[in-house]
């Protein structure tokens, strides 16, 4: 677990989700798999990446703040799920 959250880190300080992206996406992006490694290897490896993905990087999500309504903000696609699991969130307010 210590060597893929320090890989997550070094690769992925802070992620601006939008409705295009996916976590598994991401995950994958993070691994250059050589030959041999076998698929439920990787999907351990990738279920790990995501759960340190969530738990160690900041994660911007955007939000629409105007002072006569409530502030809103919509939980990503790519968050759905696992909204408990992130650490550090940020909202990207548009004021």
């Amino acid at each position: 677990m210590q060597v893929v959250e320090t890989s997550v880190m070094s690769q992925v300080g802070h992620w601006n989700v939008t409705d295009s992206h996916t976590l598994g996406a991401l995950a994958k992006s993070l691994f250059a798999w050589p030959k041999g490694v076998t698929a439920n290897t990787r999907r351990l490896l990738l279920q790990t990446a995501e759960t340190a993905l969530l738990k160690l990087c900041i994660i911007k999500i955007p939000a629409d703040l105007d002072e006569r309504r409530p502030p809103k903000y919509e939980i990503p696609r790519a968050l759905l799920g696992r909204e408990s699991h992130v650490k550090h969130l940020v909202l990207d307010l548009d004021i």
